[in-house]
């Protein structure tokens, strides 16, 4: 996920304020009509259900995008993760959830998710001296829980990146060690954490 958020430029996405803020990965022009799963990031996560931790997953605004570019293919993004620490260290899931518009006809108007499977280490953070911890995070894609286009993530099946971990009075706060830009806030426990991003739009 790491090339996806900050190293693929080809495609521009549009945050909250309007402004261009960076890239997405490229999208496969092959691609026609791709039928989603069906899949319900909500019903279908046992982590969300045994970790504890209040749900992000309604803080999306779904339409977000639908009015930016008129009759343009695209899609309002969000990343999202969880993660809970076990014996064997932590553990969890992260998903790119993309939201199409009305001219995104890929995914027959469905939402689509890109989900990897994490393993993490847990280890000092560098760069953020008020952050509890560090995670060097290894991602795996997991096709099972994947039903977006294959343009869209096959660049991206494996990948790794480390983390700094602020928590927080239940909250949490997630960034790249690498230059500290904020990955994603959300809630936390004793042994987990999730976050989501902001809201960013993709075009292809």
């Amino acid at each position: 996920m790491l090339h996806i958020r900050k190293h693929s430029l080809f495609i521009a996405t549009i945050g909250m304020s309007g402004a261009i803020l960076g890239c997405s990965p490229s999208f496969s022009s092959k691609v026609d009509t791709y039928e989603t799963n069906g899949l319900d990031s909500n019903s279908d996560n046992p982590l969300e259900a045994s970790s504890g931790l209040d749900s992000l997953q309604d803080e999306m605004d779904p339409t977000y995008c639908e009015n930016m570019q008129p009759n343009v293919a695209g899609a309002t993004s969000y990343f999202y993760g969880i993660y809970q620490k076990g014996n064997n260290g932590w553990s969890g899931e992260e998903q790119w959830i993309l939201h199409p518009t009305e001219a995104w006809t890929s995914t027959n108007g469905e939402t689509c998710y890109v989900t990897w499977q994490i393993i993490a280490s847990e280890t000092e953070p560098a760069g953020c001296p008020s952050c509890d911890f560090a995670l060097e995070v290894s991602g795996s894609l997991n096709r099972q829980k994947t039903d977006c286009p294959d343009g869209l993530w096959e660049n991206d099946e494996q990948w790794a990146t480390t983390y700094n971990v602020l928590i927080e009075g239940g909250s949490s706060i997630v960034y790249f060690q690498s230059d500290g830009e904020t990955v994603g806030s959300g809630y936390s426990t004793n042994t987990a954490f999730n976050f989501l991003s902001d809201v960013s739009c993709s075009w292809f």
